[in-house]
């Protein structure tokens, strides 16, 4: 029914002996004759009067108010679903954002992990001391080494 892009189609009836009102039915059907009384046989039931049919114009109204009520089904169903969209789409934005920033938080563990790293000058210092000290046994273990090697 969305295909109709909001406009209500109205049925074609053509116009038919139907569409003037019914003639009135009796309210009381005819009493069924009497049995004749040499016979007793039991008494016949009136059968029910035959219900009044409809117009086509009250069926046309009821299938109108039919149709606009499917119709707002629809919209508040259309409504719904751009509700159910946009939410899913929130919730795939927050679902990133959270996703970076626990990449972020990452980045900033590793960043403080190597920023207490010693830097460049430090490692050239620690490299002078360690020849300095390894030169200076050296030339202890030469000089006071009883039979060492010079």
């Amino acid at each position: 029914m969305s295909d109709t892009g909001g406009e209500r189609i109205e049925p074609f009836l053509p116009p038919s002996a139907t569409d003037a009102e019914p003639a009135a039915a009796p309210a009381v059907p005819a009493p069924a004759p009497a049995p004749p009384p040499a016979a007793p046989a039991a008494p016949a039931e009136p059968s029910p009067a035959p219900a009044p049919t409809p117009s086509a114009r009250s069926l046309a109204e009821q299938l109108a108010r039919i149709e606009e009520k499917a119709a707002r089904i629809e919209e508040k169903q259309a409504r719904a679903e751009a509700l159910m969209l946009r939410l899913e789409d929130k919730v795939q934005a927050t679902s990133n954002l959270s996703g970076e920033l626990a990449r972020q938080s990452d980045l900033a563990a590793l960043n403080d992990r190597v920023a207490r790293l010693p830097g460049y000058s430090a490692l050239i210092v620690t490299a002078l001391i360690a020849a300095v000290l390894a030169a200076s046994f050296t030339v202890a273990l030469i000089k006071f080494l009883p039979g060492g090697i010079g």
